[in-house]
């Protein structure tokens, strides 16, 4: 992004309309004007949209990153077990879907779970790469490694651990009679007792969310120990009601919205963002991954489907953090009133009735921070922002809001065109006016 706004900034130089846009730029008085502005400079003076090629799935991409985290476990013990994962998820990422890579993806991310003595994910690794097209000459090896992991999770005598261990023997016979492997696998089958236990199971840290005893009768997730106020020097803010103790709970609240940051986005789930070592990727795109078939339906349901083609062009661009959460806002805040006009029905009413700055995004007396209300009205401190902070974020919200209308069906079908297509959509302004109005909101309100 800032190389498309230092050669916009360079054209609109020689052509020495650059003070002159400056000035206009500075009477603009909202957001869909500033970006209505902005997208009449980049149809006159910028670029036609860049539109980056995008990672797309590939066997070979696929089988590099497999071998590289064959290198990775194959490294003096002890071995490289996060990087061999990483390496392994970015394979099943990258491969085709329900492909013969997916399915090695899978085994051998297996292999390298089982040695962290992550057994339940290992299973789930095992039956995903079985439900593919996995070659029949690895299945015996295969189901001996779900046998051992039974061995732990269930027991020698269970039927789960019996069945695997009469599966490879159903497949051991595809194995080369001289092979290493299949003199151990026919070992295990001949005496299962003979077989050292598998190291002990990994045991994950759970984490539960406490809970506020005393709740705030304004807000809920917050104490009854801290009361909303407002003045002129500090605006809205909060204050003690009562002496708080070291240590006691002020406030549990969710984000009514959230991203996952880029670093994380092959090691933790798009949609919980919890850590996952057993992922599953998304069949569309390269960037994102989920816990597993549940977490991706969900995801699918209330943003990806909008945002699949969308994020993976915008980070190629060099698009931040605060851009795609930007976008994701936008995306709910129109999922959940049900259509873009019902949206908008609905920031009318926000702005005709929210008079009074101390209850500004109250809903019948209530700051109900699970409604887009919550949200839109927070402050954007946009009398503090200088011309160039301004023009910034609403060359970003332009970029977004192009790619919101030519890659995914957010306005009804997928828009073709370029700036002067968005500048006769009223639907794609009013949008491009809340991205930018999120990216002012943003910085003063969001945490990581």
């Amino acid at each position: 992004m800032d190389d498309i706004l230092t050669d916009l900034s360079k054209k609109l130089g020689s052509s020495k309309k650059q003070a002159h846009c400056h000035a206009k730029y500075g009477t603009l008085s909202t957001d869909e004007e500033r970006v209505k502005y902005t997208l009449s400079l980049l149809n006159a003076y910028g670029p036609a949209p860049w539109i980056p090629e995008p990672h797309e799935k590939s066997e070979s991409t696929s089988n590099t990153l497999r071998t590289d985290g064959n290198c990775a476990f194959l490294t003096p013990r002890p071995p490289l077990l996060d990087e061999t994962i990483l390496c392994y998820t970015k394979s099943i990422v990258f491969a085709p879907t329900n492909s013969r890579e997916m399915a090695l993806g899978y085994a051998n991310r297996s292999a390298a779970l089982y040695h962290a003595g992550l057994y339940d994910d290992c299973l789930k690794d095992i039956n995903r790469a079985l439900e593919l097209p996995y070659p029949d000459n690895l299945k015996a090896k295969l189901y001996c490694r779900q046998a051992r992991c039974f061995m732990v999770l269930v027991g020698i005598d269970s039927p789960e651990f019996n069945d695997a261990l009469n599966n490879a023997a159903t497949y051991v016979h595809h194995i080369p009679e001289q092979s290493p492997n299949r003199k151990a696998i026919e070992e295990l089958i001949r005496d299962r007792y003979a077989v050292p236990l598998p190291p002990i199971k990994y045991k994950k840290w759970t984490f539960t969310l406490p809970k506020i005893i005393d709740e705030n009768k304004e807000i809920p997730g917050v104490s009854s120990a801290l009361k909303l106020v407002y003045n002129q020097e500090y605006g809205r803010h909060i204050v003690a009601t009562r002496d708080i103790k070291p240590g006691e709970l002020l406030a549990v609240m969710k984000p009514y919205a959230a991203v996952l940051v880029k670093e994380k986005a092959y090691t933790h789930c798009d949609y919980c963002f919890e850590q996952t070592w057993s992922s599953v990727p998304c069949p569309g795109c390269c960037e994102v991954i989920y816990c597993d078939d549940n977490c991706r339906l969900n995801a699918w349901k209330n943003y990806h489907e909008i945002e699949c083609q969308v994020v993976r062009h915008l980070i190629l661009l060099g698009m931040s953090n605060l851009g795609l959460l930007s976008l994701h806002l936008v995306v709910k805040a129109v999922g959940e009133a049900g259509s873009i006009d019902k949206l908008r029905e609905k920031i009318n009413k926000i702005d005709e009735n929210n008079n009074d700055p101390r209850t500004l995004g109250f809903i019948n007396g209530i700051f109900n921070d699970c409604d887009y209300t919550s949200t839109y009205t927070l402050v954007r401190n946009t009398d503090k922002r200088s011309v160039p902070d301004l023009f910034g974020r609403s060359l970003n919200a332009a970029y977004i809001a192009y790619f919101l209308a030519t890659r995914s069906k957010f306005f009804g079908d997928i828009k073709n065109g370029d700036w002067d297509m968005m500048l006769k959509d009223k639907d794609i302004l009013f949008i491009g006016g809340l991205i930018m109005r999120h990216q002012q909101i943003i910085p003063s309100n969001a945490h990581s």
